[in-house]
This record gives C-alpha cells, structure tokens and sequence, in this order.
C-alpha cells in the first residue's frame, strides 16, 4: 500500500504522554508510519522504532474546534498521543506524517484530482457537450431565457421576435414633469400595433446623454398619438434638454407584454390633495413590498389622474396592507381609483460586445429585486455518469473610468468619480478601490461616500493629492471592493434546487439548494390570491417571512405567517384554484470560504491559490446526483489546472435525496435576498438589542426590517451563530439612491414582534453586475439519447366547410402541458410540478387528396409563440380518441384558439415553412424532417400563456396560393420527460 502525505493536522507539544496531535480521517495505529518535525529536524514517531512504544490513537466522530468543518470530508478525527517528549517544541512547528490509507483496497492508482469524473472513474470516457453557448453574437435568446422579478412579482417581458425599426427617440427633459422625462418614440413602419397599456423594451440608447439609461429597459406606454409614436415616461430625468435625441445605430425597440396575473391587487387608494400629490394605496391583504421597490402605476379615474400614473418608487409602507408613492409634481390629485399596480423590474441583460460576454444587473437596491439569466433547456441528469459545468465568471464588477476630480488637495477632500457608459449601482457605504491614477494620492480604497448621479459618486481623500484634476492612466478603473445586501450566483440552478457558488461581496460561498423538506400538512390557495390557509399544519413553526416556499411548482416568498395555519405570500398564486396542495420549503446549506474543505483559495492552503473577486475566473461545478451523490467545486489554479476547493457529500447525511431532481439548468443571477435569520425571543416596542438564530451572513452595522418596522444597528455581539444585534433604532429610515435621487424611505412604527419571527437585511450598498463569458456543460460518459415513443397528432381538412384555402388557417397548436405529476398533465397549478420536460419535433407530414381544386402549391409553416396569441381551450393527448399516449403535451385545435387579432398564427417566429405540392390526379404526401431544430420547452417561471409567460407553442399554419385543397397535417415529435 502506497503511504499518503498528512496534510492538515494540529499540533499541541507536550512531554511524554501529553503532546498530541489531531488530524482528519480515521488512523489507526498501525497505520502511522512516520511523523517528523521538519522544523527541528526531528523524529517524534515511527513504527518501526521501540522507543515510541506508548503511541496512541483515538478516533472521534463529529467535529472539533480545530476542524469544525471535518464532517463535511470524512466522518470525524482522529487524536494521535505521542510517546516523544515535545514540549520543547512549538505549536506552529511543521511537522510531516506519513501514513497508510485506513481502508485497504488493495493496489490505488489515482491521477490528479481532475484525471477522475463526478462518478470518480479515469476521466477517459466519451464525453458529450451538453449546451453551445458562445456569446459572441447576442445572448442567444434561442437557448436563453432571461427575466427580472421584485419579490417573486415577475413584471415585464419580451416577445421574441417582434422588434420594432426605431426612426427617433428623443425626450422633453423636464417639459412635462421635474422628476420623469417623457421620451417619444417614432417608428419606422406605419403600424406599430401598439397601446397605451401596452409594454415596448428600448436599448442602445446614446451613452453620451445625460441619465440615459433610466429611458432603456422594459416601459409601460403612457401615450399612443398616432400608429408611428408611442410616448411612456422614463425612470427619471434624462438628458439636458427638451427634443434632445437618445438614438444611434444600435438603437432597437420590441414589443413586450406584462405576465398574467402580476398585477397585485388594489383595494382604494386616497390622496392627500397636495402638489406633488401623495397616494396611499390600501389593499386587502399584504402586499410584500419594501420602501423603495420600483412600481408601475396606472390610475383610471379621478382628477389629475396622469401625474399618478407612470414609473414610481414606493416611499413608505405605513402598514403590510398600505403603501405610498408621490405623484409627479403639476397638479393636485383628487380621488384616484381603478387602480392597476405592477412591481416593476428595472433589471437588464446586455451583450457585450467587445469582449464577447454578458452582462446582468438589477438596477436597484431594493429588498428581493433580481435579474435571472438561465438556459431554456433544463438538461437531464443520467444515472452512472456526472455533469461537468465550467464557465468564465467576473463575480464582483470594475468599471472603466471617465474622470476623477478633486474639490481639494488635502485629506478628506471630496473626490468625484466619473464612471464610463455603465451604471455604477452604488450607494454609500461600498467599498471601492481607485486604480490606474497617475496623479498622487488617488491610488487608494475607499468607502463610498455619496452619490451624485447614475455616473458618478464621491469618497473622501485619504492622503495628500498631486492635483485636483487627476490624470488617468491608459486603462483606469474602479473596483468594487465589497458591498451588503445582494448576492451574485452562478452554477446549475433554479429558484429550487441546484449547486452554485454564491458572493455576497463580503465572501465566497459553495451553496447546495434544495426543496425536499416538506410543509406539515396541506394548503388551500386561490388564484390571484396571496392568502394561504393550511389544514393541519404548523406555520408558525415551520416558515418565517423571508422564507421560500413551492406550491403546485411555483415559488413563492412568504410575506407574513399569521398563526399556524394562516399566512401570506408573493407573489400572488397563479394556479387554479384548489385545496389539498402539498407544500415544500426551500433550504440551503451555504458553506463560506473560510469553511471549504479541500481548499479555501485564501492564499494559505497547499496550493497558495489566492481568489480575487475582482478579476474573472474560471470556475466550474462537476456532480453525480443518484439522490446521495457528491458534489466537488472548482476554480483554476495558479499553474492553469483544475483546483479542486470544496465536497460536499450527501451520503449517509440526509433523509432523503439531497435534491429533488439532478436535472437542472445552468443559471446567472443576482438577487437582493440576503441575508434572513429570525428572532429567537420576543421582544417589546422599546428593544435597543434583538436577539436573533444566525448572524453570519450579517455586516457589522446595516439596517434590517421585521414585520412592517425598519430597524438599524450598529453592532452584533457575534460573527457567526446565534447572538444579538445591537445598537438598535427602532423605526428607522432607510437611505438610498433611486430613479436619479436620494429617497428618505419609512415604514410602521416601533412596537413588539413574536420569537421566530422572520428578520431580513434590507441594507444595500451596491447593485453589482454579474459578467459571463460563455458556458460548457460536459456529461462524462455521452449522453444516451432514450428509445421512446414518436408521439403525433393530426388534423384533417376534407369537408366542404373545412378546406385549405388562399386565406392561412392554424389548423392546430401544440404545447408542453403547464405542469405535471405522477404522468398526468394538467394547466398551471392543477398537478404538483412545473413541466420541464422537452418537446423533441421529429417531422410534419402532409397528405393532399386527389381531386383537388388546385395544381399548385400547399405552403406549411411552423410559428413558434403567436404575437396574436389569445388563449385556448387545450386537451391532453392520452384519450381514447387520440390514440392513449402518454404524452406530456397537450394540443388546441382551430376552433378551440382565440386569437386577439386576425384568424390564424402570426409570427412569433416562423421555424420552419415547406412548400407541398397538390394535384387534381393523384393523392400526394411530402414530409419535412424536423430533427434539426431545438427542443421546445416550458417557461423558467411557468405559467398558461405563451412563452416566456407559458410554454412555448407551436402553431402550424396551411395555405394554397390558389384554389384549395383537402388534406391532412401531422406533427411527430418526441419527448425527454425525465
């Protein structure tokens, strides 16, 4: 048996009897060969010696101070008592130890860490690219999916395929309003088929203009003067001057829409009759928002109904169930109602162009906001063979500098920093570094001191300047040291399950998700509804505010837990209505740098690997899943190689599987969710320190909220585990910077909150950007392409009523059902999961009958996600009629498809067309091979509509380009529904 090299130990001197030794793992005695002190040159044990005869070992199982983590590895330590006499030997002596492995399995040949799979066979295996994802193009909407949501609230989104040719842009300033531009925008073509209501998504807007990003990203039109222009008021002011223009070349518009059911409902609303008007919206049940969420606003009745409708922030919640917003100034408003309220994502993808990448961020600092950037495919895990995920990833943001500026020479001195063409997304309080200065005493890091605009910021000067102008370097730049309150994630993931590496801008973290853990009891929803009533269950002790929960696959943020069998979330719940609905938690074993087992990257483990936060990396992510497979994380090393930092293992640990599924997405995101912990006592109206479960996760000083009460502090007696925040002011205000100004934000009153009460940081000093530069899936072993059923469905056209004409008909459409479970298939919320299976299509086969009234030509198209899609009256495949198949999909016939425009499928996006060829003398089939296209998959956040607000759907269209003709349409595909 080969010896092995000991390298983590701690070394306690002592005489003879006394000193010992603790290392991780099981050694028993007669697996020690050697121990020395290299630092004296001495011998303290070897076996074969009989002066070191008394030599003990323990092993113990669990943790201990000096490996608190050692359970995570291995199942306990072991304790080594020397025979020698070291007590003339210090602590921090390196020592060497050589011993055999404790289980003998016989002659181990190992290669490096990499050399082996998640399965841990030689890493020789066939393996089979799972994902293309090169970036260097666009954001290959194709295969990507990307979304912003405000606590769950999805908002805004993009129909793909429906871009808009944009003639100007240009915005009034301050001619309407001081606070909100109105940008109008003309078209090139004649007919937008836009309304007011309606969403447009702008980008590539001129950088050069003062504010001109809060003018880009998905908007709700205000105004619709003619079929050329459409107006919608931006997030604040934009440029200097009234009819200046924000277009370049770049410069794209595209039809949106809102998802169904994300309105949040509004029960009345008042005002306070002042200009600007204060509105206070009231609503039946909690409504989850936090002081300063971003929010649309659409008033239908009342006097001056337009300055309270547009882009708002919220500025106080005065209860769970009421909120505020200050109208744009011009005129009193009088008796608002009909009210429509969205919460808005301001969050954006962009393609970077330069370099090849991607870039994610928020765009604000609000409690729970996030942007997700994840693979439409959710790729299958396949038993006996791991996954490899690796990608380049910059987890804290640099920006480029435009120019740095001095009101002084001298220490203290404001220094105004001008960032380039990308938000900063600072508040005071971030950590930076100024770097590439040639001018003395800029060089530095600071703490943001303030902010001045979306552009630029101050800090303070910490030495004696060269000049008040400095001078900036060819490559200039400010690094985003650390920041509270938002958390950048990349790894393979979705909002319940997965593995992925996590910085919060203090620390790394390897983070396991799961949703196993089920809710005792069962729920009844209704949709549309955030109340959540429970039969025989245990809220109150199970789930705090803050927490996560699935119903029916859709996840939700708990708002408010009321007793034990009532309680409140966000979103709303969009499934149908029912009762008897299981529930699960989702949990997380978040494991910090400090704690990573294998190596902590810190610059003092065996491979002297220090990870800077600031600059890319290539990290990668490689697992087996089986329910109890491990986990390994990785980053490359300073020589280039695979450096593997931490394992999770998760057999012998759990009482179930340590996901629910392996098969997962790859996933990017940032999101302002941590960190949560809860009160471990109650505590009364006057409590200046508050007892709470965890305060790891916590910064030093920052500002938390606790039911509808905002609560700063400014110390915590602990750094990890349970302890108490202290320094506390009750009802405090929330300070931040949003939509180009400084907003002072309140909320309830001081007063008492139960134990086990949930407390969620809503500090913020940063909304960081996350970048990306391509992403590899690897299965070792291939990936086995299944032997399943061609599932198919037909539609015949051979009645005198029912012809193929001139004028297109969708003779049906075809989709994943919403969700399922147990092989059934149902609408959102009818079976237990979201359908993240994937629709295979293999051919369409047309058969035209003789007899035809034309010669000429039949053309078939396939249009993905109608732009005209209504809704539509789906049926499951596995009837008698049509065959019992036991598909995932489900189908809509002709008559069974609303249509908000038109009779037939308009694009969308047009997949595939073909052209068939009918005649008077013989019947005639032609068939188009469909194995080349993508899969057709359901939507990230689910839903019953059209994807991304639904699954994808399939319209097949016919037409004949003179005449008609009787025939039969059949779509064959397959499916991966594991």
């Amino acid at each position: 048996m080969a010896k092995q090299l000991v390298r983590d130990y701690v070394f306690t001197p002592g005489s003879a009897g006394a000193g010992t030794i603790v290392v991780p793992c099981r050694y028993e005695l007669d697996k020690l060969l050697l121990i020395t002190n290299v630092t004296d040159n001495v011998i303290i044990y070897n076996f074969g010696d009989a002066s070191f005869a008394g030599t003990t070992t323990a092993f113990t199982k669990g943790t201990t101070t000096a490996f608190p983590t050692v359970d995570t590895l291995h199942s306990g330590y072991t304790t080594i008592t020397l025979a020698a006499d070291t007590s003339s030997m210090s602590s921090t002596d390196v020592l060497q130890i050589f011993a055999e492995p404790q289980v003998d399995f016989g002659q181990t040949i190992r290669p490096w860490q990499f050399g082996t799979d998640a399965i841990e066979r030689m890493r020789v295996s066939t393996p089979e690219s799972m994902i293309d994802a090169d970036f260097e193009y666009g954001l290959q909407p194709t295969k990507w999916a990307g979304y912003g949501t405000i606590k769950g609230y999805p908002s805004t989104y993009d129909e793909p395929g429906v871009d808009l040719t944009v003639n100007t842009i240009t915005t009034d300033y301050q001619t309407v309003s001081t606070s909100n531009s109105l940008i109008s925008l003309t078209f090139v073509d004649s007919d937008h088929d836009l309304s007011i209501g309606d969403v447009v998504n702008v980008s590539g807007l001129d950088a050069g203009i003062a504010g001109f990003s809060r003018a880009d990203g998905s908007f709700i039109i205000d105004d619709v003067p003619d079929t050329q222009t459409i107006k919608y008021f931006a997030r604040g002011t934009v440029g200097t001057s009234s009819g200046q223009s924000l277009k370049t070349e770049e410069t794209l518009g595209r039809k949106g829409g809102v998802y169904a059911n994300s309105s949040i409902p509004v029960a009345s609303a008042s005002s306070n009759g002042a200009d600007p008007s204060v509105i206070t919206l009231n609503f039946t049940n909690p409504h989850g928002l936090i002081p300063g969420c971003p929010i649309h606003v659409t008033v239908a009745a009342g006097t001056n109904k337009e300055e309270a409708t547009g882009p708002f922030v919220v500025k106080s919640t005065p209860s769970l169930t009421s909120l505020t917003y200050i109208a744009r100034a011009g005129a009193a408003v009088g008796s608002p109602s009909s009210i429509t309220l969205y919460a808005i994502s301001n969050a954006t993808i962009l393609h970077r162009p330069s370099d090849g990448g991607v870039i994610l961020s928020t765009k604000t600092p609000t409690y729970a906001a996030a942007v997700i950037r994840q693979s439409k495919r959710f790729f299958r895990y396949q038993s006996g063979k791991g996954f490899l995920w690796s990608s380049g990833t910059l987890f804290a943001p640099n920006y480029d500098l435009q120019s740095v500026t001095a009101a002084g020479t001298t220490v203290g001195s404001a220094i105004t920093v001008k960032t380039d063409d990308i938000d900063h997304g600072l508040q005071a309080g971030a950590d930076i570094t100024l770097e590439g200065i040639t001018t003395a005493g800029y060089e530095d890091d600071y703490v943001v001191a303030s902010i001045v605009d979306d552009y630029t910021f101050t800090v303070a000067a910490k030495s004696t300047l060269g000049d008040t102008t400095a001078i900036l370097a060819e490559q200039s730049k400010v690094y985003v040291k650390g920041w509270v309150g938002s958390a950048v994630r990349a790894g393979m993931f979705d909002d319940q399950n997965g593995i992925f590496f996590e910085y919060d801008g203090n620390q790394m973290f390897c983070v396991k998700r799961s949703s196993t853990d089920n809710i005792t009891g069962t729920l009844s929803m209704t949709q549309n509804s955030s109340a959540v009533t429970g039969s025989n269950t245990r809220f109150s002790e199970q789930v705090r505010a803050g927490d996560r929960i699935i119903v029916r696959g859709m996840t939700h943020f708990v708002t408010q837990v009321v007793s034990n069998t009532s309680m409140f979330i966000t979103p709303d719940y969009r499934g149908i209505t029912q009762a008897g609905i299981r529930s699960q938690k989702v949990s997380e074993l978040r494991v910090p740098q400090s704690k990573w087992n294998m190596d902590k990257a810190d610059g003092l483990g065996s491979s002297g690997y220090h990870w800077d936060f600031n600059k890319m990396q290539m990290i990668g992510i490689e697992y087996s899943w089986y329910g109890a497979g491990f986990v390994h994380f990785m980053v490359r090393g300073d020589d280039g190689r695979w450096l593997y930092i931490h394992r999770m293992k998760n057999n012998n640990i759990n009482d179930e599987a340590y996901m629910r599924s392996g098969n997962l997405p790859v996933r990017y995101s940032i999101e302002n969710d941590s960190p949560i912990t809860f009160l471990t006592n109650t505590i009364d109206s006057n409590a200046t320190t508050i007892p709470a479960a965890n305060l790891q996760e916590f910064d030093d000083a920052g500002i938390l909220m606790i039911d509808n009460e905002i609560i700063s502090y400014t110390g915590r007696s602990v750094t990890d585990g349970a302890g108490n925040f202290t320094g506390c002011t009750r009802s405090a205000t929330l300070t931040q910077y949003l939509q180009g100004t400084t907003n002072n934000l309140t909320a309830g009153g001081a007063t008492g909150h139960s134990s086990n009460t949930g407390i969620i940081e809503i500090s913020n000093t940063c909304s960081p950007t996350l970048s990306h530069w391509g992403s590899a899936l690897i299965m070792d072993g291939g990936f086995d392409f299944d032997r399943g059923y061609i599932f198919n469905y037909s539609r015949s056209h051979n009645t005198a009523g029912d012809k193929i004409g001139t004028t297109p008909i969708t003779s049906f459409c075809l989709r994943l059902a919403p969700s399922v479970s147990n092989s059934s298939v149902g609408r959102l919320g009818a079976k237990e999961l979201l359908n993240r299976s994937q629709l295979l299509l293999q051919q369409c086969a047309v058969g035209l009958s003789r007899g035809s009234s034309s010669s000429g030509e039949v053309v078939i198209q396939g249009i993905i996600n109608p732009r005209n899609f209504q809704d539509a009256t789906w049926k499951s495949l596995n009837a008698v009629n049509d065959g019992g198949q036991p598909s995932f999909a489900q189908v809509a016939e002709l008559e069974d498809i609303t249509w908000s425009t038109g009779t037939y499928a308009l694009p969308g996006e047009r997949i595939f067309a073909f052209v068939c060829n009918a005649s008077r003398a013989d019947a005639l089939t032609t068939i188009l091979e469909l194995g080349g296209l993508k899969e057709l998959s359901g939507a990230p956040l689910g839903g019953d509509y059209k994807y991304p607000d639904g699954p994808d759907i399939l319209a097949i269209n016919a037409f004949v380009k003179s005449g008609d003709v009787k025939g039969t349409i059949q779509l064959r595909w397959g499916e991966a529904q594991a």
